[in-house]
């Protein structure tokens, strides 16, 4: 008995001492900053600023909107993407996997100063236009709602993405084949089958892009105008003027309030949907009997080959404008990259390798050299702390939620609400344009990512062995060094990775939390793209865009050399009876 207990005890500690270090990272260096922006906003007058004029409220308004706009947009775009990707297989999945996936792991200062190039007077959109016939004189489409929101649903097309392929790689085909054999056209099979058991995946998706669109001050600042000006805008240009910090977490407190409301009517939205769907009968008599009066049933086989015919054509149609409309904003900057002209035109005048000589210079290397530094210390640091969390909550099932909601916590809050944060904590201690307050920052930022690739490796791993272990005598840590770790190389490899390329393009806490001591390369593209467009700046952003398909690469390979190796050979670990 008292050994049982003090194996208990002993489980005990050695849990506290796995967590401790997630929970002094989150609540030191997110919650606290967060929090802290609190007393900052009322201890001045930021509220009595922004309550005195209308502006302000216009500007927050304006942010809803095109959130909303956004989240809409970007629903209705990514659910037939997400649908193909869940459920067909071939090149086109995998090209379409590529085209959702190869922009979300590149900069969105990069995907956004993109579009500069599609939407301007000379850009590709306006050219093709005035080649078609179309329009008789170059028009740009910039500054104005249709810019912003584009670009927007262009940077947050695989977050909806993600959300929906998860939820419907569970629904059973045979479901939908039944609902077809019974007469039951696509269309109906889709609305009426299909989108009810994705809610819980567009609910998800809408709130995560309503989130990021809300807190988003880049895509607004480049290609919007006044008319665009959202909240994380202002709070940007607050903090960088540094004009009143008070008024810039007092915005900050009304965003977040605003994002709360947004998530929470959201929720309810879709919480009335499902319930609806929940009441409304299903049963099979009904099914056959509206089947038995579709319009397929009653116009036979021939309607049926038909309409085949016709969602074959839609399908090819829109396989083709997502793919254009995913690659091609990042690809039109390599001509541009290599053009001899001084300013953003495509097509372009000449080829040269100027801009990327000038982007060679000390000031554009060191940035690079900055980030990557920091990117490589904050995804380490993260990776450790992830885990650690991952090995002391495995086994307990309420820990692991209780875990899974802490540690994804930096997920669900405006990115731009944390940099505010961290730059009012930061400030106090010195930390503001340090190299240290940006591998703090960063790895905050990273930790999420890093955690669930880790956790679904972990899952993956075979948990017997470690049991094997343990019986046979080995300590606790024994089995994880010479037999979990092992198991988890490939994922804690891809963990790793994808943290350095994951900050290393983070924009929002670098664009707060560095200045000129300390110039990342976000931050140096940030101050490019803002007060000039010379080609060099799209030079340096096909340096990021080829960094990001390197690191992917790489990523990809490492994983397959370390399963193969992993499958080739035995797992190291040796115990004796009377190993304590």
């Amino acid at each position: 008995m008292a050994a049982s207990v003090k194996a208990g005890r002993s489980m005990v500690v050695w849990t506290a001492a796995l967590l401790l270090p997630a929970i002094v990272l989150l609540a030191g260096l997110y919650v606290f900053p967060i929090l802290r922006i609190l007393p900052e906003a009322f201890s001045g007058t930021g509220f009595q600023q922004f309550f005195a004029s209308s502006v302000y409220v216009g500007v927050s308004w304006t942010t809803v909107r095109i959130a909303l706009t956004v989240a809409m947009v970007t629903l209705l775009v990514a659910y037939p993407a997400a649908w193909i990707i869940a459920t067909r297989t071939g090149w086109r999945r995998m090209l379409l996997v590529i085209a959702v996936i190869v922009p979300f792991l590149t900069s969105s200062l990069v995907r956004t100063f993109s579009w500069l190039a599609m939407l301007g007077s000379n850009g590709l959109i306006s050219n093709l236009l005035l080649w078609l016939g179309v329009t008789h004189k170059p028009t740009s489409f910039l500054f104005t709602d249709f810019a912003v929101v584009i670009a927007l649903v262009h940077v947050s097309l695989p977050l909806m993405a993600f959300s929906l392929v998860a939820v419907m790689r569970r629904i059973p085909p045979e479901v939908i084949g039944v609902s077809e054999a019974l007469g039951s056209s696509k269309l109906r099979t889709m609305l009426r089958v299909v989108l009810p058991q994705t809610f819980p995946g567009v609910s998800s998706g809408l709130i995560v892009v309503t989130l990021f669109a809300m807190a988003s001050f880049i895509a607004p600042a480049i290609l919007g105008s006044a008319a665009q000006t959202m909240l994380g805008q202002l709070i940007q240009a607050t903090i960088e003027t540094g004009s009143n910090r008070s008024f810039a977490a007092a915005l900050s407190v009304v965003l977040a309030l605003l994002a709360a409301l947004a998530v929470g009517a959201i929720w309810v939205v879709m919480w009335v949907l499902r319930r609806r769907h929940q009441r409304t009968p299903r049963t099979l008599g009904e099914s056959q009997a509206s089947a038995s009066l579709s319009p397929v049933a009653r116009r036979g086989q021939s309607s049926a080959v038909a309409e085949r015919r016709i969602w074959k054509g839609l399908y090819g149609l829109y396989f083709v404008v997502i793919v254009i409309f995913s690659l091609a904003p990042m690809t039109i900057l390599v001509p541009i990259a290599f053009t001899s002209g001084t300013v953003l035109v495509f097509p372009t005048p000449g080829f040269s390798t100027q801009w990327f000589e000038s982007v060679l210079a000390p000031d554009w290397v060191n940035a690079a050299l900055t980030s990557l530094r920091i990117a490589a210390i904050a995804s380490a640091i993260a990776v450790v702390v992830a885990t650690l969390t991952v090995l002391a909550t495995a086994r307990a099932r309420l820990l692991a939620r209780a875990a899974d909601q802490g540690m994804l916590l930096p997920m669900t809050i405006p990115a731009v609400v944390f940099a505010l944060g961290a730059y009012v904590t930061f400030a106090r201690l010195g930390l503001v344009d340090t190299e240290l307050g940006l591998v703090l920052a960063q790895t905050v930022l990273v930790l999420p990512v890093c955690y669930l690739i880790i956790a679904a490796g972990y899952t993956s791993t075979e948990v017997r062995l470690e049991d094997a272990a343990l019986s046979l005598g080995a300590s606790k840590l024994r089995a994880i060094t010479t037999v979990v770790v092992p198991l988890m190389l490939p994922a804690l490899a891809v963990a790793v990775l994808m943290g350095v390329l994951m900050s290393f393009d983070e924009s929002a806490a670098s664009i707060f939390l560095s200045g000129l001591d300390v110039t990342t390369l976000p931050r140096k593209l940030w101050s490019g793209i803002r007060f000039s467009t010379s080609p060099d700046v799209a030079a340096a952003a096909v340096g990021v865009l080829g960094f990001g398909l390197v690191m992917i690469a790489l990523t990809a390979g490492l994983f397959t050399l370390l399963v193969r190796r992993q499958k080739r050979t035995a797992l190291p670990f040796t115990t004796t009876s009377t190993e304590k």
